[in-house]
């Protein structure tokens, strides 16, 4: 990386790529801070020197977007997923296995964030999309069809229309929140 970036300097898409690479290993053997400051410099080169809808773009800020949740900053990995899924949108179209990667995570994202309505809206729009694009069996389409977020999202969703109604109508699983044993 050093060498890439003295002979080549830092802008070049060949130091980028690697810069993105290594990125992606540092977050991969739990170096997620570091693998953040290194994704926020390589993405901001590639915007500088690529553009905002190059492919190589769209997978940095995706990949950045993933190391963003695992450091807890979860609204700005939000916001990333949904800006890469709007690119990803119009550059690649609504169908494109690219795109929806990017929708999947974006779900997650939403559901990390609590906003359990769109996410779940959003989840089965892709798994629609995934099982007609790629497949029952892909291995994209199966994280989709067993999202891990529903069973709180129900939760939360019953829990507020738990506290508007009257108390013979309320849920007699109030207070109670789903196991980990039950997201499968």
């Amino acid at each position: 990386m050093a060498r890439r970036r003295r002979v080549l300097r830092n802008d070049h898409p060949d130091t980028l790529t690697s810069a993105h690479h290594l990125a992606w290993t540092l977050g991969k053997v739990g170096e997620h801070e570091q693998a953040r400051m290194l994704y926020e410099d390589t993405l901001a080169g590639h915007r500088r020197v690529l553009g905002y809808d190059h492919p190589y773009t769209l997978l940095t800020a995706h990949d950045f977007a993933w190391t963003l949740e695992e450091v807890g900053e979860h609204e700005q990995a939000r916001m990333l997923y949904q800006d890469t899924l709007t690119h990803r949108r119009q550059v690649l179209g609504d169908d494109h296995p690219h795109t929806l990667l990017s929708a999947h995570y974006f779900a997650w994202a939403l559901g990390e964030v609590g906003e359990y309505e769109q996410a779940r809206m959003l989840n089965r729009d892709t798994l629609a999309r995934q099982r007609r694009v790629l497949g029952k069996g892909h291995p994209d389409t199966l994280p989709t069809a067993h999202p891990i977020y529903l069973p709180y999202a129900e939760h939360e969703l019953a829990r507020k229309r738990d506290q508007d109604a009257p108390s013979s109508q309320q849920s007699p699983l109030r207070g109670a929140r789903p196991s980990p044993g039950t997201w499968y």
